[in-house]
Parts: C-alpha cells; sequence; structure tokens
C-alpha cells in the first residue's frame, strides 16, 4: 500500500517536471522564434479603386501576388513565411506555434458565418479573394492615394510591410507600404513639397467645390465657409494642413481668373468669399494671440469648434471675453456664424498667411 503511495507521488512529480520541462521548451522555441523577427515584404497583386474612390474611406483594401499556400487551407495559428528568388516574402506552410527557424505572422481571427463563431485560420493573407488593409491618417490620405494610383498607372512594384512574430509586439497588420523598394511613409513626406502634390490637390478641391455648386441642395443656414468647407471631403480639408503653403499659394495664384468666374456663377463661394472679407478686420496683429489663449482655455481643440450658443453659459462667457477684446458690440443672439469666421482669421494670423487670403480673397471677388 506504501509502495503505491510512493508511485504515485513519483509520478505526479514527474509529470510537474515534464509539464515545466514543456514550459521551459515553449518558452525557449518562442524566444528562438523571436529572433527571426523581420519587416516582411508582401507582392501586392492588386488595390481596390473602390477605395481610393471612395471620399468616406480611411483606409486601401488589395490582395497579394503570393497569396495562397500549397497546402490550401489550414487552421494554424502561424504563417511561416520564407523569401523568393527575387527577394520578396512568400507563406510557406501554416504552424500552431511560431517556427523556430522562419519569420511567422500570427493569423488573424475570422468570423465564420456558417459555423457563427470566431475561428483562427490562415485568412487574409491566403484566400485568393479576400482582401488585407492599411488605414491611413486623414492627414496623409489624399497624398498616399495620389502616389499609389501613380505607382499603379505605371505599373510600378508595390509590397506591403508586415512586422513578423515578436514577443514585445504580435502584430499581423500591415505597418506600412513600398513602392519600388521606398517606403510609401518617406514617399509621402517628400511629396507633400512638391509642385505635382499641390495642382493635385486643389485641382481635385476645385473640381470638388465646381461638382457642389452644379448640384441642388437645401438651405443650410448662412454661414456660406462653414457650407463650402463641409462640402470638401475630409480627407481634402486634412491635406492642405500638410502639402506645401507655398505651393497652394502658387497654385492660387495661377487660376485667379478660373476661380473668379466660379465664384460669379456659383452664389457659394461668392457669399462665402464676401462672409470672410466683412470680418477680416475684427482680428488685427495686435488681438489675435489673445483671442486664441481665451479659446484655448474655454476648450483645448478650439480650432475644431463650429459652433457657438449664446444661450449656454460656457459659450457666453467665451464670446463676451472675445467681443469685449475685438471690441465687438453687434448683435450676440445670432454670433454664430461670427464667431465661426473670427476663428479662421485667428489661426490664419497664427500662421502668418492672413494678410495674403485676405488679399488674394479681395482679387476674386
Amino acid at each position: 500500500m506504501e509502495s503505491k503511495v510512493i508511485n504515485r507521488k513519483y509520478y505526479l512529480i514527474g509529470m510537474i517536471g515534464c509539464l515545466f520541462l514543456f514550459v521551459l521548451g515553449l518558452i525557449g522555441w518562442c524566444g528562438g522564434a523571436n529572433s527571426t523577427h523581420k519587416d516582411l515584404r508582401l507582392r501586392i497583386e492588386k488595390i481596390s479603386d473602390f477605395e481610393m474612390k471612395n471620399p468616406y474611406s480611411t483606409s486601401v483594401q488589395f490582395t497579394f501576388t503570393d497569396s495562397l499556400l500549397n497546402e490550401g487551407y489550414s487552421f494554424g495559428d502561424y504563417i511561416v513565411f520564407g523569401e523568393n528568388e527575387e527577394g520578396y516574402d512568400v507563406p510557406l506552410h501554416s504552424c500552431i506555434i511560431p517556427s523556430f527557424t522562419k519569420p511567422s505572422v500570427e493569423c488573424i481571427e475570422r468570423y465564420e458565418a456558417n459555423h457563427h463563431k470566431n475561428s483562427k485560420n490562415i485568412n487574409k493573407l491566403l484566400y485568393e479573394y479576400d482582401y488585407l488593409s492599411i488605414s491611413f491618417h486623414d492627414s496623409v490620405y489624399f497624398c498616399s492615394m495620389q502616389i499609389l494610383k501613380m505607382a499603379q498607372d505605371r505599373n510600378a512594384t508595390i509590397c506591403a510591410i508586415i512586422p513578423s512574430y515578436s514577443i514585445s509586439n504580435k502584430n499581423s497588420g500591415v505597418s506600412d507600404m513600398e513602392i519600388e523598394g521606398v517606403l510609401l511613409s518617406q514617399l509621402v513626406k517628400e511629396s507633400v513639397n512638391t509642385e505635382w502634390m499641390a495642382d493635385s490637390l486643389m485641382t481635385s478641391i476645385y473640381c470638388e467645390l465646381k461638382e457642389y455648386c452644379e448640384k441642388e441642395h437645401c438651405n443650410v443656414g448662412d454661414n456660406h465657409v462653414k457650407n463650402l468647407t463641409e462640402a470638401l471631403s475630409i480627407h481634402k480639408r486634412e491635406a492642405l494642413k500638410c502639402v506645401s503653403k507655398d505651393r497652394i499659394k502658387k497654385w492660387l495664384e495661377m487660376h485667379n481668373e478660373q476661380i473668379r468666374k466660379l465664384a460669379k456663377e456659383c452664389p457659394d463661394i461668392y457669399n462665402a468669399s464676401s462672409q470672410l472679407l466683412d470680418s477680416y478686420h475684427w482680428i488685427t496683429p495686435q488681438n489675435y494671440k489673445t483671442v486664441i489663449s481665451i479659446s484655448k482655455s474655454h476648450a483645448d481643440n478650439w480650432k475644431y469648434i463650429d459652433s457657438w450658443d449664446y444661450d449656454d453659459i460656457r459659450d457666453k462667457e467665451e464670446i463676451d471675453q472675445i467681443c469685449n477684446i475685438i471690441g465687438y458690440d453687434g448683435d450676440k443672439e445670432s454670433i454664430d456664424k461670427f464667431m465661426y469666421t473670427i476663428r479662421f482669421w485667428c489661426i490664419r494670423w497664427d500662421e502668418g498667411d492672413a494678410e495674403w487670403i485676405y488679399n488674394w480673397l479681395k482679387g476674386i471677388m
């Protein structure tokens, strides 16, 4: 009886020891797998035209050239990659744990409609008709799309950059793209100061405004500047903040007559220009910093607030302080439109282009 108890004790110790060794081995294996970590370069076969043309999109979808594993569908948790003769990474096989000798990517959770459950599989990197996507910040989306379109037009080799397995950062998402060996993020940084990017942006904005003017739209109030601003896609509004201002000014000067003609044909543009010109004199080099400090004290995101309510005690306090500074004693009950343009000119003075914009607006009226 005592012998059986001893044997069970040794069996239990042995099982715990084996489990401990297994865990140590798994940790060591994962450590070895982590040492193979690299940024994988996967060739892109096709970029979705729909996403590129969609004004509300913040991402672009694509399929891969080397997308299918020889073994087909698999439920492995990781995809193992290897380099082909051209130096691009291609999927080799799937496995339950990351590879010890080659870079691996953790699979993506996928909702299976037929089974009504989530299952890990090698889906988006491997299915012939599925897409993977990369999201861009609004400020660089327009520039990124222009560069990708140009690359596709000249049949350039485009790759998706996907970090492989790492203990500190398991990530199967796309971190960047690459065009002929140069990162898209780097190309965007270089392009924002180019003439062709400013021309692309301003031409696109002009076409969008012209299209807006040609359509019938309901009466959305008398804040014409706000109406026109909201008529533009968020990507183009954000791109204006990063594309070279000098290049944009040059484009505007070269297309003065074209814009003047559109302003005469489109009451919205004419009224928006008049609204800005009428409120210009309230903000000066002497008071704009004080007005900005008042706005900042009421809201950290003051640049993005686009409506004010005098009946609201917080808005009333801000409006009264600003009006006292600039000397405005007009109607405060319907001051929303006025505050919108005041904020516009404060930002323009702060960024140093208020006088130029004022003179340019007078030139197109």
